[in-house]
């Protein structure tokens, strides 16, 4: 991940800029994007995103809960239906 960039402002959409750094264009999702100013050279320093991250190992975790409990439920229905048959 890059702590921040040093280039020239080519694009400015509405969540976006484009920022060419050494021929290379690179989208950067930017709060305001038309306080910049279109070939205007600029530093923007970035932040990684980890909120993303976190909800979706929550997700997994759940997810992965939720495996184990029906796979339990699932071996504790066949036991009992085999108790159940072999009884007279």
């Amino acid at each position: 991940m890059y702590s921040y960039m040093i280039g020239k402002v080519t694009l400015q959409e509405s969540v976006y800029i484009t920022l060419e750094v050494n021929n290379i264009g690179y989208k950067i999702y930017v709060a305001n994007p038309y306080s910049y100013m279109i070939d205007e050279e600029v530093k923007v320093y970035q932040k990684e995103l980890t909120k993303m991250k976190n909800y979706m190992m929550i997700f997994l975790g759940v997810v992965a809960f939720i495996s184990i409990i029906i796979i339990i439920f699932y071996k504790y229905i066949s036991i009992t239906k085999s108790i159940v048959r072999t009884m007279p």
